[in-house]
């Protein structure tokens, strides 16, 4: 007895096909991820003036003191939304943050994430007094710039003095990274 058309189970053979697509589109996402460039690679291909982006990574800005955490918090992310400039990468908030609390050097971050550029800082108060440190470090661990902000707290409001020692972080920090501003 031969089997006819009418015999074959139509359930059967529509599992099948979903089956069959299911690994086709299974592989060509494993071959766009395969062959997609690297974050790196898109950093370095979005050039000014021919030349290659730098990339950083801001760390989160450390302190001792809980009741600092929201300022430095504060500082890190202005960092990030400030440091937008030509020629410059900023790696997002959220890779930032997930390194808070990392046992990996700057070096080894640099390396992992792949970014030139490693900036981490802290922030004390002492009394009415607040000091941000901060300092950058190449992807090979050496420090290549690094500052500290001192000033009184006062009556001045702590946004304020966020703002002022981000803006000269961004000031400054374009020249040892190679950048003209």
């Amino acid at each position: 007895d031969r089997a006819t058309v009418s015999d074959v189970n139509p359930l059967r053979t529509r599992r099948a096909l979903l089956v069959a697509a299911s690994f086709a589109v299974a592989a060509v996402l494993a071959m766009a991820v395969y062959f997609s460039p690297s974050r790196t690679e898109r950093a370095a291909a979005a050039a000014t003036d021919g030349e290659p982006v730098k990339v950083l990574l801001v760390l989160p800005f450390e302190t001792q003191d809980p009741e600092e955490q929201a300022f430095a918090d504060g500082l890190t992310e202005d960092l990030i939304d400030r440091l937008q400039v030509p020629g410059l990468r900023v790696m997002g908030r959220g890779t930032s943050f997930a390194l808070r609390d990392s046992t990996l050097t700057d070096a080894e971050i640099a390396a992992r994430f792949g970014v030139q550029y490693v900036l981490d800082g802290s922030v004390d108060r002492d009394g009415n007094r607040l000091r941000a440190r901060s300092q950058l470090i190449d992807a090979t661990g050496f420090s290549v710039w690094a500052e500290s902000f001192d000033r009184p707290i006062g009556l001045a409001s702590i946004f304020d003095i966020q703002d002022e020692i981000v803006a000269a972080i961004a000031q400054e920090l374009p020249a040892p990274i190679g950048l003209d501003r």
